[in-house]
């Protein structure tokens, strides 16, 4: 709920409340992963994810776009950026 509700009530423009949602992002997946590794060991069926693949694909297109680029190949996409 917070990561739906805390970009309406911000409204994205705050840079210090970045890391605040990245923690509880964090914190969420990190829960979600340990919940799922006891499940699986004490043999306990688990509920698929819906669109698995869609949240996969989100999270490499992320990942793409924060990855800096070497600066001979942004100097090759965007010659105008290094005038």
């Amino acid at each position: 709920m917070l990561l739906v509700a805390a970009p309406l009530a911000f409204g994205s423009v705050y840079r210090e409340i970045y890391p605040v949602f990245l923690g509880t992002a964090s914190l969420a997946g990190l829960a979600s992963l340990a919940r799922a590794l006891w499940c699986r060991r004490h043999g306990r069926p688990q509920a698929p994810v819906p669109g698995a693949r869609l949240l996969l694909a989100l999270n490499v297109l992320v990942l793409i776009q924060v990855t800096p680029l070497p600066p001979a190949l942004a100097r090759v996409l965007s010659p105008t950026s290094f005038s």
